[in-house]
């Protein structure tokens, strides 16, 4: 792609939506070769965070609409939280499961869960 051409397709995220249209596109719409990767990494922490602590209560802090906790690791949890400052984000059937919690919030500011209850915390962003 023309450098151009690169430039005038990437404005389209520059709107207020934008920053959600490009995580669409990149959790959804595309291939990411580094995937199983990223997921032993993640089982490897749950792993050891469950033989702490056998009841596991995690929060997916900023999850978006991919949320990857409840998507490919529900099974490990006993509960998770889902923020996201959207609520929009919320609308995906994956948000329905009964170990999900949806949460609207600004994580950054203040986290709406006591650090207490939890025993394992992500942040994809």
């Amino acid at each position: 792609m023309a450098y151009k051409n690169y430039k005038k397709h990437y404005r389209i995220f520059s709107k207020p939506k934008g920053y959600y249209e490009a995580c669409d596109i990149l959790a959804f719409k595309s291939k990411w070769e580094g995937f199983q990767k990223y997921k032993d990494l993640l089982n490897k922490s749950i792993k050891k965070a469950k033989s702490i602590n056998r009841k596991l209560i995690g929060a997916d802090i900023c999850c978006g609409g991919y949320a990857w906790l409840p998507r490919h690791l529900l099974k490990d949890f006993n509960i998770i939280y889902c923020v996201d400052i959207n609520s929009i984000v919320f609308k995906d059937k994956i948000f329905k499961k009964k170990k999900v919690i949806s949460i609207i919030a600004d994580a950054s500011k203040k986290l709406p869960i006591s650090r207490e209850s939890l025993n394992f915390i992500y942040c994809g962003y």
